[in-house]
């Protein structure tokens, strides 16, 4: 009976590994994936790879037995995948320092490429964000800020698209689009846009004053002009009245200044003519 136990322990126990083996054996291939199998650093397999205008289902996707720890599994994304590139500085031609939120999209056509110059999909979206600075940089760098802003930055992100392009061929993958999801300056270049706004508003606020000064100091000139022509002509008309003004603008003249006003005494006869306007009938 323990001869029994024991060799029922050890059929299961064979039995579980095989199952073990099994189950790593297989792996599901869904369709929107494509799988490089590598063996000692060279492709032995490709399933499910992206063909352009293929048919679905046509690329093998499914069930697939590989052998454990010899060969490695290398997987791609089948569809087009996206990667953004967040707060890239670039400094326009007209000294303006942009900080750029960079989208770019890209499909692996070449699987095996991939694996074997990057080894893994994670590897070459590394690879591509490491290349779009310089090349941002090198196309934009070109272009005034105004440029920049313009959709598809007047034609420097067309550049910019073929350039990568052309590094991630190597990879085995291709860019598709690239564009410009955010733009806006930095924290220095947007305090020197305020300061030089700031500056500009004074200048309008110290050009409308002078401008207020020329037109009052004209307008003064002028309602002085016409008093004078007015009491030119009182003065021939009523110079009983000619004579009144001359005296209360001497008067005034003298009581204005406080620190005359303290230390001048006027005498004034009775007789005055300044006093009889103040006497009653």
């Amino acid at each position: 009976m323990t001869a029994i136990l024991r060799e029922s322990r050890q059929i299961l126990f064979l039995l579980g590994v095989v199952l073990l083996l099994l189950g790593a054996s297989v792996v599901v291939v869904p369709e929107t994936r494509q799988l490089v199998v590598m063996r000692e650093g060279a492709a032995v397999r490709v399933v499910n790879r992206f063909v352009p205008g293929a048919a679905p289902g046509s690329g093998g996707a499914g069930l697939l037995l590989h052998v454990p720890v010899l060969e490695q599994l290398v997987w791609a994304e089948r569809g087009l995948q996206g990667l953004s590139a967040e707060r890239q500085q670039v400094r326009s031609a007209d000294g303006q320092l942009l900080v750029l939120d960079i989208a770019l999209r890209y499909r692996v056509f070449d699987p095996v490429r991939m694996a074997t110059t990057q080894g893994s999909q994670e590897r070459l979206d590394s690879h591509l964000s490491a290349a779009l600075p310089g090349t941002l940089t090198a196309e934009l760098a070109k272009l005034e800020a105004r440029q920049i802003l313009l959709p598809g930055a007047g034609g420097a992100l067309a550049r910019v698209r073929i350039a990568l392009d052309a590094k991630a061929r190597e990879s085995g993958a291709q860019v598709v689009d690239i564009r410009i999801a955010r733009a806006s300056l930095s924290d220095q270049a947007r305090q020197e846009v305020l300061t030089r706004m700031q500056d500009q508003r004074e200048r309008m606020v110290g050009a409308i004053e002078a401008q207020g000064t020329r037109e009052a100091q004209l307008i003064t000139a002028a309602a002085q002009a016409e008093a004078a022509r007015i009491l030119g002509e009182s003065a021939g008309r009523d110079p009983e009245f000619y004579r009144f003004y001359r005296a209360m603008r001497s008067y005034d003249a003298i009581l204005a200044d406080p620190e005359a006003k303290t230390r001048t005494t006027i005498v004034l006869g009775p007789g005055s003519g300044y006093l009889k306007y103040f006497r009653s009938e």
